[in-house]
């Protein structure tokens, strides 16, 4: 198999992180694995995680199989394919989150991503949940809850789970001013570029993207 070197692996168990950083791993910088897992991570943060061998992950964040995740005031750059990647993850809660820096990567299948976050609630099995039972709550109403840049195709990819957002900032590093989309208008027309749900529910309260990517 591949030589993989993750950073900080917690299966199945519960932990409090609080401080603290990960650079320079190999395939996950930190992983979530587990039902009975149940983490909460603060003041931390995630830098320069390389893919393996074959070009595959180089992912910031994962979290998988059930687990529950929590990150506050946490920063995550210098990845591939993914900055944030949940697959089956049972819960996950956002609060003050940067992610910057996302390269394309391969999956399996070799399609290329680059993807600031990936919410994924479909089994890799074939199976058939519903999507109520993957919950992500993000923000608590004080301000961003996520602020993305730098990043390769979507600035979030939901598929198969239950979004709720207060607020995200998401832009391709310019620098250019954001304009402002309401939860309608956040899935319509070219915003699906950045906010792109696929079977489940995403309600967006306030999103924000860089003008550029939608001018004509």
């Amino acid at each position: 198999g591949e030589e993989l070197g993750y950073g900080l692996v917690v299966s199945g168990a519960q932990v409090e992180i609080s401080g603290g950083s990960v650079a320079g791993a190999v395939g996950v910088g930190l992983l979530v694995d587990g039902y009975q897992a149940v983490v909460n991570v603060q003041d931390f943060s995630v830098s320069d995680v390389s893919p393996d061998a074959v070009g595959q992950l180089g992912r910031g964040v994962q979290l998988q199989d059930f687990a529950s995740l929590s990150l506050d005031a946490v920063d995550i750059s210098g990845c591939s394919d993914a900055g944030l990647f949940s697959a089956l993850g049972g819960s996950l809660a956002l609060t003050d989150v940067t992610i910057s820096d996302v390269q394309a990567g391969l999956t399996d299948e070799g399609v290329a991503t680059g993807d600031a976050v990936i919410l994924s609630g479909v089994d890799p099995e074939g199976g058939s949940y519903d999507p109520s039972r993957f919950v992500i709550t993000v923000g608590d109403g004080a301000g961003a809850w996520l602020v993305a840049s730098d990043f390769s195709r979507l600035g979030l990819y939901a598929e198969n789970v239950t979004v709720q957002i207060d607020d995200i900032l998401a832009q391709d590093g310019s620098g250019a001013e954001s304009i402002f989309y309401d939860a309608t208008t956040a899935l319509s027309g070219g915003a699906q570029d950045l906010a792109q749900a696929y079977e489940g529910e995403l309600e967006l309260h306030r999103w924000m993207v860089d003008p550029a990517e939608f001018t004509d």
